[in-house]
Formats: C-alpha cells, sequence, structure tokens
C-alpha cells in the first residue's frame, strides 16, 4: 500500500471543509417546530409598517436568541394581532433559504393605533401580549420624485413636521442593470428626527458603476418602540413605523 503523501491530506482536508460549507449553503437556514420549544428559549422581532394607506404587520420567532434557528409554529401555537377592534390571523412566509416570518395586513394607518400580537401557546396554558402603537406621519419635502443627482453630490433630504423626539431610519437603495448583469448598493442610517439628512451619494453608491438602468428608491421611517411580552425568554424588540419613499435618479 502506498504512503498518503502531506500534500495529499491537505487536499483531501480542503475538500471536506468546501463540501461542508457547500452543504450548508445549499440547505440553507433551518426551523425548529413550536411544539418542541419552551417559550423562555424564543425571541421575537414583531414590525408594524404603516404605508401607502396599509399596516404590515410582520412577526419573526427564533430559538436561542437573534440569530437562532427559526420558530415553525404548529397547531398548539396561535398567533393573531388586533387593531381598531379587528383581529386578524397571521400568514406564514418562508423564502428560498428557509427563512419563516408571519405576515398580517391591515387597510389603515392612522397614528396613534394600538396594535397587539397575541401568541397563545396552548401547551403551556399561557399568552404572551406585545404592543405597539403607530407615531405620527410626516412627508418628505425634498428631493422631489424622479429628481436627478450626480454621484458625487450630496442629497439634502427634508422631511416634516419633525421634533418628534423617536428615531429616523433612512435607506437609499439602487438597483442597477446591464446586460444581464445586475448590481446593488445599500445606504443605511439611524439619525435623529430634526427634519433634516445629508447624504454623500459618492458613499451611498458604492462600487456601483451605474452603467445600463438604474433604479434608487429613497426610503425614510420614523420608528416608535412597544413593549414586548417579559415572558419571551431570549428578549427580542416590537416597533412600529411610518414611512414614506420617493424615487430619484443617480447619474454617474
Amino acid at each position: 500500500m502506498n504512503p498518503v503523501r502531506l500534500g495529499d491530506l491537505k487536499a483531501i482536508l480542503t475538500l471536506f471543509l468546501l463540501g461542508g460549507l457547500v452543504s450548508q449553503f445549499v440547505i440553507g437556514c433551518t426551523a425548529t417546530e413550536s411544539e418542541n420549544v419552551n417559550t423562555a428559549a424564543i425571541f421575537a422581532k414583531m414590525t408594524v409598517e404603516a404605508f401607502g394607506g396599509n399596516s404590515k404587520v410582520s412577526t419573526e420567532l427564533r430559538v436561542g436568541g437573534f440569530s437562532g434557528t427559526y420558530l415553525d409554529l404548529t397547531s398548539s401555537d396561535i398567533l393573531t394581532v388586533t387593531a381598531n377592534g379587528q383581529t386578524q390571523s397571521f400568514s406564514r412566509n418562508e423564502d428560498s433559504l428557509g427563512e419563516i416570518n408571519y405576515i398580517s395586513t391591515f387597510n389603515f394607518d392612522h397614528a396613534g393605533t394600538e396594535f397587539v400580537i397575541a401568541l397563545e401557546r396552548k401547551g403551556d396554558a399561557e399568552t404572551l401580549y406585545s404592543n405597539v402603537s403607530l407615531p405620527e406621519t410626516f412627508e418628505i419635502t425634498h428631493p422631489l420624485k424622479n429628481a436627478v443627482y450626480r454621484d458625487d453630490e450630496n442629497l439634502n433630504l427634508y422631511w416634516e413636521p419633525a421634533g418628534s423626539g423617536l428615531e429616523i431610519n433612512i435607506i437609499l437603495q439602487t438597483e442597477c442593470e446591464q446586460g444581464g448583469n445586475r448590481q446593488s448598493a445599500h445606504y443605511e442610517r439611524i439619525t435623529t428626527d430634526q427634519g433634516h439628512f445629508t447624504i454623500p451619494l459618492s458613499e451611498a453608491s458604492g462600487e456601483l458603476s451605474l452603467a445600463g438602468t438604474c433604479r434608487t428608491i429613497l426610503k425614510v421611517s420614523r420608528l416608535k418602540k412597544g413593549s414586548l411580552d417579559p415572558n419571551y425568554g431570549e428578549g427580542g424588540s416590537i416597533v412600529a413605523k411610518q414611512t414614506q419613499s420617493v424615487n430619484i435618479n443617480i447619474l454617474p
């Protein structure tokens, strides 16, 4: 029998490690059925986003913390949301990577509306209640729709009314396509509700060549934190957003 050389061992080890990484990529995220999980092990991320006359309620549940496996609700666990005296169930959504969240949409977006998200756990004979209220709405006064900027300019963003004392989330997302190739750039910042913010487009555009057809959307959200049921043992968050957006054009 021929002896195994050190170089061969290194090659075998490399293939083994790469195989493991590829299998993880192909498999994607994993999920755990909720009937097998104690409430003390659940992490919850809940969001209510008001936009365009509707309010979208999203709930993501994980096991063991914010980076844990997704919680897949079984028949013994019921998730509902109530607002303006109207109670709705959630629809389960799972993407191609196995990421699971639960969505429910209401056809109103009035400031001050309270949303109560309840998780009834029949197996443990308990119900967890979390709540949040929509913040005041606002308008983006600058830039105007379809305004044109060069990628070396500063974009001066203005909104009103301001001064709520809440945080503002600003996202600038650019998608470009040319000859079947796609590029994207994502810029995101959190600031105070002062009514204005300056975005350096050279930074926001990243490494994009900006050739071909590009679409840029500026999305601004006013954030308000709510009260998460303390019985979620791994903690989490519940946040309401009033969101406005505008499309702009960025040229090289």
